[in-house]
This record gives C-alpha cells, structure tokens and sequence, in this order.
C-alpha cells in the first residue's frame, strides 16, 4: 500500500483518485472513541465525492466495545463516588434517581451501539464484514508471520485535518 505525505492526500482525494477512507481502531481511540469531535464527524465530507469513507466490521465492533468498556467504568466510579458521599456526608443517596436524572438509564452496550449509529448516521460508513473476504487460515497465517494488520507499525503515520 503506498504511503501518502498529507499534501499527496489532499490532492489524491481532490482529483478522485483515493477510493476510499478507512480508519483503525486506534484512529477513534485517539479521540478517546468520542465520535463527536469535529476531526471525525468531518469525514461526512466524502458523502457524494468519488473517495468512500470504510469501516471494517471489526473496526466497528471494537469501538463499540471501547464506548461501552469506557462507559461501564464511568457509571462504576459514579456509584464508587455516590457511597463515598453517602458515608462521609452521611447523607442519604438515591443511585437510581440521580443515574435517571444524567440519562444514564441504558445499558452501556445500549448506549454504544446507539451513539455509534447517530455517528454511522452522519457520516455514513460502508461497514464491510470479513465474512467470506478471509479464510481462517489466512488469519492465523498473517497473525504468525507476522503481516498486517497484525505487524507492528513502524514509520510515521498521515495525519491530516478534515475539512
């Protein structure tokens, strides 16, 4: 796969000769998964050009898994937080009114797939699922020589800002 200088991207995606766009889990975990930031809501700049903007079901289904990780731990140290208050102010709490209260009602894998569905609706990815695309053994194969996706990386990495 050839490697672009951000200026060859640009102009690459200009003149319609980048096909698609796709991103990696570590991509979104940059931003800490919140598919909120301009940076990534920006890729809804493709929605009717020539470059299509890709995710790999993986992909989809490990940032999913981050928001949802993410928001289980924060419900957990709010409820850490509210015995904590409970005990040193000796004050009763109501866990449940105050989790109602913040909008917290969903299950965390809920309220992942819903937040990623509000951003899959904005920017309108083709999800490709690697059913049929890859054998097992083709997996296991890279997995152990080791090739991508499996490689460690090296290099410097494109990085550029959206429109």
């Amino acid at each position: 796969m050839p490697t672009f200088d951000e200026a060859a991207l640009v102009k690459g995606i200009a003149h319609g000769q980048i096909g698609g766009i796709s991103l990696d889990t570590t991509a979104l975990d940059r931003y800490q998964c919140n598919l909120e930031v301009p940076a990534l809501l920006g890729l809804a700049q493709f929605l009717g050009s020539k470059t299509q903007f890709i995710l790999s079901e993986v992909v989809a289904g490990e940032v999913k898994s981050h928001i949802a990780r993410d928001a289980a731990k924060a419900r957990q140290e709010l409820r850490s937080a509210l015995r904590e208050v409970r005990h040193r102010w000796r004050k009763p709490v109501d866990n449940d009114a105050i989790e109602v209260a913040i909008g917290l009602q969903q299950a965390p894998q809920d309220f992942a797939e819903a937040y990623f569905n509000v951003f899959a609706g904005a920017t309108k990815p083709e999800v490709i699922s690697a059913d049929g695309r890859v054998s097992h053994a083709e997996i296991l194969r890279r997995y152990f020589a080791p090739e991508p996706p499996f490689r460690r990386r090296t290099g410097r990495r494109v990085s550029f800002r959206m429109r």
